[in-house]
Formats: C-alpha cells, structure tokens, sequence
C-alpha cells in the first residue's frame, strides 16, 4: 500500500526537542524530485519552516525555508538516493536545528530559520511511493497532542486493544462531521469506524449513524435517534478501543458501543472532516 500524494498529516504541535519524523518509501524508476516538508499550513505558499527536496536532475538534496520568501539553499553533503530504491528518511527534532538521517546514516543538520512552534502538519509529494509514515506520538496512548488543529484533519495512529482517542471541539452549525478510523490515509481505503453526525444532510436531521467498510464495500448503516451534539456547542468525544469494538463516550455519557468487522490492527489513520472547529485531539 502507498499512500496517495500530496500526503499532508498533522504533527503534534508544538513539536518537542528530541521529537522524531520517519518517512520510508520506494523512489520512482523515473523519478524528478522528492519533496519533503515541515509546514505551517497543508502546502508550500505558507510559512515554511523546514523543506527537504531532492532533485534528481542535479543530484542534490536542497534544504531550506519559507517565510514570504525562499531563503538561501544549503545543498552540501552528496546525494545518497537512487532512483528506483527504498529509502528512508529521518528527521531529528533538536533545541537549535533539524538532524537529518537518510537511509541510517547521518546527512545533515539544518538550523532553525522560522520558528518550530507554528508547524503543524508534514508535507510529502513528489516520485515516491510512501509505505510508512511515524510521527512523534503515532504509536497511541496519548502520545500524540494536537490543538486547534485545522480540519480535515489526518493523524497517523496505532490503535491498539486499550487506546483511546480524545476529540473536543465545537460544530458549526453545518450539515455533518465525520470521524474515521481507516485502513490508510484517505477514505479510498477501508475503515474499521465511520461515526457521522449528520444535523441536516439531504432527508436525515440530526442523526449519529455508524458503520464501516471491508473489501471496499460499505457495511449496513447503524443510526441512532438519540443526537447528543448540540450546533454551537462545544462538546468531549472520546472513543475505547477494546477488543474488536468500539466504546463511544460523548460529554462524560456511554453514548455507543459499535461491533467492527475489520481487522483493527490495520488502523492507520484517524481523520475528522466536515463541519466542525476542532479545539484539541489527542491521540
């Protein structure tokens, strides 16, 4: 499985000293460039505190930053990537710069030019195919803090039999939020939890349905008449993972216990999309 591009994913903010970034995939047989990125926003316009970009034309890894414009290019340290290869690529979180490991091996340091605090998401795009992507936190247990995150929002997660996920933010009065867990970073691939608040979507007015998909198909939708969210109105989620089903808490109150019938441990991803102000997710 490889993950579509551009993948942009939320990153604990503020990222902490010591914080680690592994990317691994395969480099294409024909590759251009790679593009690597620890981004304010989801893409390149914005504020840009670290870009790591290899161009295969001129055999060179350029680092830089962005904050209303490119600053200069650091392009030492060779070219240990190979068109048609596995790579993996490390990026070291420390109090002055970003260390740099590619394949196991050192490759550089790059040091702070704009502020670490405002990152929120890593960007990846280019001629790879990613197989895996770990951030800081993405092993479950609370690891992983976002506040105020933008929405849609993609977390890498390990949702293991135990772990719980702790959503509180507010609707905005639209037509629905959804919450995924999936098999992969997009909703192309299966999802072991789909729990969708519709308030007003086509004939359906405030309904919680749920359900998931397996092979590609979706399951039978479960809807529940009981609507606990109120537009406006901030509100606590949590979700229990135990065993092979769900535990729905919402604002203190056993909500729902949902029955998967997807393998959970191949949960990737959460994602939370729609109309909804996110205030914190923690993962």
């Amino acid at each position: 499985m490889s993950y579509p591009l551009p993948y942009v994913a939320a990153v604990p903010s503020p990222l902490h000293d010591g914080a680690e970034i592994v990317i691994e995939g395969r480099i294409s047989d024909q590759a251009n460039k790679v593009t690597i990125a620890l981004v304010t926003e989801r893409d390149l316009t914005h504020p840009t505190p670290f870009v790591l970009e290899a161009r295969f034309a001129s055999n060179e890894i350029v680092r830089n930053s962005f904050s209303g414009s490119w600053g200069t290019e650091e392009k030492h340290g060779g070219f240990p990537v190979r068109k048609g290869d596995n790579v993996k690529v490390k990026i070291s979180v420390r109090n002055d710069s970003y260390q740099v490991s590619i394949n196991e091996q050192f490759f550089c340091d790059f040091k702070h030019r704009v502020g670490k605090e405002n990152i929120r998401n890593i960007y990846i795009n280019g001629d790879i195919a990613v197989s895996r992507v770990n951030l800081p936190g993405s092993g479950g247990g609370h690891g992983s803090h976002h506040n105020n995150p933008a929405v849609p929002l993609l977390v890498p997660v390990s949702f293991h039999s135990g772990s719980k996920i702790h959503i509180e933010g507010t609707p905005t009065g639209g037509q629905r939020f959804t919450v995924y867990l999936l098999h992969g970073p997009s909703v192309d691939h299966d999802v072991s939890f789909c729990l969708d608040f519709r308030f007003k979507f086509g004939s359906q007015i405030n309904k919680v349905i749920r359900n998931s998909k397996f092979g590609g198909k979706w399951g039978t939708e479960e809807a529940h008449d009981q609507f606990p969210l109120i537009a406006n109105e901030q509100f606590e989620l949590v979700i229990k993972r135990k065993d092979n089903s769900f535990k729905v808490i919402i604002n203190d109150e056993k909500f729902h216990t949902y029955h998967s019938h997807t393998p959970l441990e191949h949960i990737t991803h959460l994602k939370v999309d729609g109309d909804v102000k996110l205030a914190s997710v923690k993962v």
